[in-house]
């Protein structure tokens, strides 16, 4: 009787659940589903074990049973397995599996805050982006001003400006922790005599700075100290929640300034309006649907998924293990409130105050917890027993704020 070698690609993921095997190609982006039944169960549980290493062997008598065979068939036809005849190829095919082991120091050594100290830098580069609320009680009066925030990168009202001590201390340790990005939030930058004073200290920051402030600013404050302050940014973020505030005039003091137009969508009729905005003042812009209590039919058309969406999107093999381990909607990014304390999740307490603890530590820590830097689907029900959890983008701030985490229709 024929012996063969049956060989997972590298590039090949499978998942199960009791009913259902997937197999995902990862260069391809193409799926296959298969039904389980008594023939395949026990090849594809053959095929997950890790002491297999993604090859198997298979007999002629079980390569003849219907849905083995209709199985290998079409994971060769999607270049995503092949079938070696053991006669020609003796020796068990070796294969890399696509698998990866957050084995870093924080892994080995969690638990052991001393290390924060050793690390030191390395630590630090796992910190892509802080967010800076400035404060200084804001007279905008935008629409959700207190509620836009928790689902959707935007600015908010705070009472007090940053504290000097806390700015100080910032800047002082953006230039040691070498942050890739720095946006500062707020309108109150403007008339800031704390501002004025530091302007030329955020100018020299090595950083990407990146100013996001409301587009009713513009009208709101006098011109000549926009332009001042927005000159010492590198990029601009504008958030726009009424096409109205985008007046002609406004692109005047920042056509030499990369910036891009944030729009807040809340139903078609709001992207049809801002979509001719944007094409008739040739706008860099995004369009960020929101949720705001009324619009469920909107949210579900736009953002819930379908099994079909699911799996004609592409996901790349990191992109794969970002989904296993880590939640890239929330990784590296840290949030500073005006008082110094920083968050991961602005909606959960605190990790510190950064005037009593270094970046590092506070990086640390976050690493530690697991809760939201490494919030996947794995760790959240019902995504956790979902066939299709890692070709699902990652939780995001909807999903708290509607009150569920499965946006879709499976």
């Amino acid at each position: 009787m024929k012996k063969y070698w049956f060989v997972l690609e590298t590039y090949t993921f499978i998942w199960d659940d009791e009913e259902n095997v997937l197999i995902y190609n990862s260069l391809s982006g193409k799926s296959l589903l298969f039904r389980k039944d008594a023939e395949l169960t026990p090849v594809i549980e053959e095929l997950k074990s890790q002491a297999n290493l993604y090859v198997i062997e298979l007999q002629e008598d079980v390569l003849n049973l219907k849905s083995v065979s209709n199985f290998v068939k079409k994971v060769r036809a999607a270049y995503s397995g092949d079938l070696y005849e053991q006669s020609k190829f003796p020796h068990k095919p070796i294969v890399i599996v696509p698998k990866i082991n957050l084995n870093d120091e924080v892994e080995r050594d969690r638990g052991d805050f001393k290390n924060v100290e050793f690390f030191g830098q390395k630590v630090l580069n796992n910190l892509l982006e802080l967010s800076v609320f400035w404060g200084g009680n804001c007279k905008l009066k935008c629409k959700d001003c207190d509620s836009a925030f928790k689902q959707i990168s935007w600015c908010t009202r705070f009472e007090a400006e940053i504290n000097e001590a806390v700015l100080k201390c910032l800047i002082e340790q953006i230039q040691v922790a070498k942050i890739r990005r720095v946006t500062f939030i707020g309108d109150c930058l403007f008339n800031s005599s704390l501002f004025k004073q530091y302007r030329d200290d955020i100018s020299s920051l090595s950083c990407v700075r990146n100013l996001m402030i409301h587009s009713r600013a513009f009208s709101f404050f006098d011109s000549s100290a926009v332009t001042s302050c927005i000159s010492v940014f590198s990029e601009l973020t504008i958030l726009v929640d009424d096409i109205r505030d985008i007046k002609p005039g406004l692109l005047d003091g920042i056509r030499e300034q990369p910036s891009v137009f944030v729009f807040r969508i809340t139903s078609e009729a709001d992207f049809e309006m801002a979509l001719d905005c944007v094409n008739s003042l040739n706008l860099n812009a995004k369009f960020i649907p929101y949720y705001n209590g009324d619009n469920m039919k909107f949210f579900e058309d736009v953002v819930y998924q379908d099994k079909k969406t699911i799996l004609s999107t592409k996901w790349s093999k990191k992109d794969i293990f970002s989904h296993q381990h880590v939640n890239a909607n929330y990784f590296g990014n840290l949030t500073l409130k005006p008082d110094g304390d920083i968050f991961s999740d602005k909606e959960k307490s605190a990790l510190g105050n950064i005037l009593s603890a270094p970046l590092s530590t506070l990086v640390y820590k976050e690493l530690q917890t697991k809760e939201h830097w490494r919030l996947t689907r794995d760790k959240v029900q019902p995504c956790a027993k979902c066939l299709y959890r890692y070709l699902c983008p990652p939780v995001s701030d909807y999903e708290k704020v509607i009150g569920k985490f499965n946006l879709c229709h499976l």
